[in-house]
């Protein structure tokens, strides 16, 4: 798993790796993209408290999956 995280810039990467490893089934590209942000805009998305509570579920996720 390739985890892309930002703001529209990344949005359009993470097609692009989708596109680039689409014959690549061990690889899933996965997102947290907030499109109007920008990593440095923190009055109005506070990113690493976004970036800390995605990765908190993501290892509730990973725990739970057999």
């Amino acid at each position: 798993m390739l985890t892309v995280i930002g703001d529209s810039l990344a949005s359009h990467l993470a097609r692009g790796l989708d596109v680039a490893f689409a014959d690549t089934p061990d690889l899933r590209i996965e997102t947290e993209i907030s499109g109007a942000s920008g990593l440095v805009r923190d009055d109005y998305l506070n990113w690493p408290e976004t970036l800390a509570a995605f990765s908190a579920a993501r290892i509730r996720r990973r725990r739970s999956s057999p």
